[in-house]
């Protein structure tokens, strides 16, 4: 890495290319380039067995899983969900047609909690749409006892946690459905994509059902779909990108830990509570910046001056922009958490191949700001 080039928040991961192009010559041979192809499946079930889940869907993208994952579980009226995540996860519900009714988050994590939810619930509420913020999962098991004696739905938007564990077991347990990116700038990617992991068959079928127009068969159209399925170019790229994963996330922790050792200490910042999973997949490097917004603006203004591209995150609040703001639910004093942290934390760049260097002028950087 020459000393003037850019770095970014991330930086997409690619596998050999002689790889991927083995892959692709079976696309040529086979003459078929969606509508779940022989390479689409293969992912398919390469995924279910790493990720330990049985009813995956793969999908064009995580905004379209979002979108399915909500017309195959009925929503309608009013889903309790987090102000602080990335505009898809709200955009989505509008599509659909529903209500987002926003509960705060826990200063530490960024995540919604069983108190939080508690504290955000009003009647007609028929859903939790929780956002794995930055890679971590939430505490599922906290929330079993919320689900039963509310009766809502647990979805969980968990774009950027592929793969990780929360403490009390897997991070897909319990919930109807959990959404999963695998954009190209995520820990595992398939240049664009998603899926959608469904609670059991029956709502797969569904999601099945949804992301091929709703047709069951060439004369049968039994729901309202869309298209959303994923071509088979996209899935070799999944295929070949899953050999690397754990390379991927070790090396990723690596940055970490050099960030961690050279931020020690430093009285003015602190990185984010979001590492105490059994299978951290250090997704992103949130930082918060304890002396306040003006502060964080200043770091990241010093870090692009240097071509460094740290990335305010998630900023802005969505319960403080123009589609969302008017809601009941949007009132800053009802979300003093969020509002925080949207104001004070900065993501840093982590990428596997992120060199020691850099890493210490970035830290240097801060210190210094």
């Amino acid at each position: 890495m020459s000393k003037n080039e850019n770095v970014y928040v991330t930086k997409p991961f690619l596998p050999p290319f002689e790889e991927y192009a083995e892959l692709l010559k079976s696309v040529w041979e086979t003459n078929i380039l969606t509508n779940s192809g022989p390479l689409e499946k293969r992912l398919n079930q390469d995924l279910k067995s790493y990720l330990g889940v049985r009813h995956l869907t793969l999908t064009s993208s995580a905004t379209t899983g979002l979108i399915i994952a909500f017309l195959a579980l009925r929503l309608k009226n009013k889903v309790l969900t987090t102000p602080f995540t990335f505009p898809a996860t709200l955009h989505a519900l509008s599509i659909v047609g529903v209500e987002p009714v926003f509960a705060d988050v826990d200063i530490n994590t960024g995540l919604i909690t069983s108190e939080t939810i508690k504290a955000g619930y009003e009647e007609g509420v028929e859903a939790v749409l929780g956002t794995h913020a930055f890679g971590q999962p939430i505490d599922v098991s906290a929330l079993k006892g919320f689900k039963h004696q509310s009766k809502c739905k647990l979805i969980f938007d968990a774009a950027p946690a592929f793969g990780t564990v929360f403490k009390n077991g897997n991070a897909y347990d319990e919930a109807d459905a959990t959404i999963i990116s695998f954009h190209a700038t995520k820990v595992f990617h398939s240049f664009e994509g998603g899926a959608v992991i469904a609670a059991n068959e029956d709502v797969q079928n569904r999601i099945n059902l949804i992301k091929n127009f709703g047709l069951d068969g060439p004369e049968n159209v039994r729901e309202i779909g869309l298209n959303g399925k994923m071509s088979e170019a996209h899935a070799a790229m999944g295929i070949v990108n899953l050999r690397y994963i754990n390379e991927c996330t070790a090396k990723r922790k690596l940055v970490f830990e050099a960030y961690s050792d050279l931020l020690s200490g430093c009285p003015n910042v602190e990185l984010m509570n979001i590492f105490n999973q059994q299978q951290p997949n250090f997704a992103y490097l949130p930082m918060r910046c304890l002396l306040g917004e003006r502060h964080r603006d200043l770091i990241m203004n010093a870090l692009a001056g240097q071509n460094i591209f740290a990335r305010k995150y998630y900023y802005p609040l969505l319960s403080n922009t123009v589609h969302y703001k008017n809601l009941n639910s949007a009132c800053p004093s009802n979300l003093p958490n969020a509002n925080l942290l949207s104001k004070t934390v900065l993501c840093l760049p982590i990428y596997p191949d992120l060199d020691v260097e850099k890493i210490k002028q970035i830290c240097e950087i801060i210190r210094a700001v």
